[in-house]
């Protein structure tokens, strides 16, 4: 699943295609949890989420998952592409965020901008990244 969600937002950042950006936990006894940071080059083009490549010249999801899980990865990517990551919900949340964050997000002089114009803008890269990946789920 995580490789599954990494792949269908563009996290170049991934834990399959990088080595920071990232850091697991384990707890004694309690789940290993995964916690991703600077995600700034996440949601902003696009790569094949079968093979880790705009071109599919990598094999970096190929090599990491198919050997066992090829079927489960199709599995997961269809079940994420049919709910939590379905363009509706994306919207609600990006709705939500835009809402909750975006005077903040607007104060920051870092940031800055108008947040509702970049919550848009990202609801148009998710709609046309869930018809890409759909495409490539389909095909696979």
């Amino acid at each position: 699943t995580v490789g599954g969600v990494n792949a269908l937002m563009a996290n170049h950042d991934a834990i399959m295609l990088k080595l920071n950006n990232y850091i697991y936990y384990d707890y004694a006894g309690g789940p290993r949890l995964y916690f991703p940071w600077d995600l700034d080059t996440a949601m902003r083009d696009s790569y094949d989420v079968f093979t880790g490549s705009v071109a599919g010249g990598t094999t970096v999801y190929t090599d990491a998952l198919f050997t066992s899980w090829e079927d489960d990865y199709d599995d997961i990517l269809t079940a994420l592409l049919a709910g939590p990551l379905a363009p509706d919900p994306i919207d609600d949340e990006l709705d939500r965020a835009v809402d909750v964050a975006g005077a903040a997000l607007e104060a920051d002089p870092y940031v800055g901008g108008d947040a509702t114009a970049a919550g848009a803008a990202l609801k148009g890269w998710w709609a046309d990244r869930h018809a890409e990946v759909s495409e490539q789920v389909a095909a696979h």
